[in-house]
């Protein structure tokens, strides 16, 4: 979903509404592809009627990766606000 870019660090809000009900997850990597140690949030339900899930405060630097899943296509929107500095 996103990468933090070279040089940068920040503070990243992300923000899953659903579209229907489904099961979403959250992972932050430091690069690679996400792994069990990585998930944030896993198999999280949310539907229409629950609202969106949103995690905020999330300090990365330069290189880390924000992952989100969700069990179903086109179930779930995702969105990342934040502020970057430089590094």
């Amino acid at each position: 979903m996103l990468t933090v870019p070279d040089g940068k660090r920040g503070a990243y809000t992300v923000n899953i509404g659903p579209l229907g009900s489904c099961k979403v997850s959250l992972a932050i990597t430091s690069g690679g592809a996400p792994g069990d140690a990585d998930i944030v949030e896993n198999a999280v339900p949310v539907a229409l009627e629950s609202g969106p899930l949103a995690r905020g405060g999330i300090v990365l630097d330069a290189g880390a990766k924000i992952y989100v899943k969700c069990d179903t296509a086109n179930m779930a929107a995702a969105q990342v606000w934040f502020v970057e500095e430089a590094a």
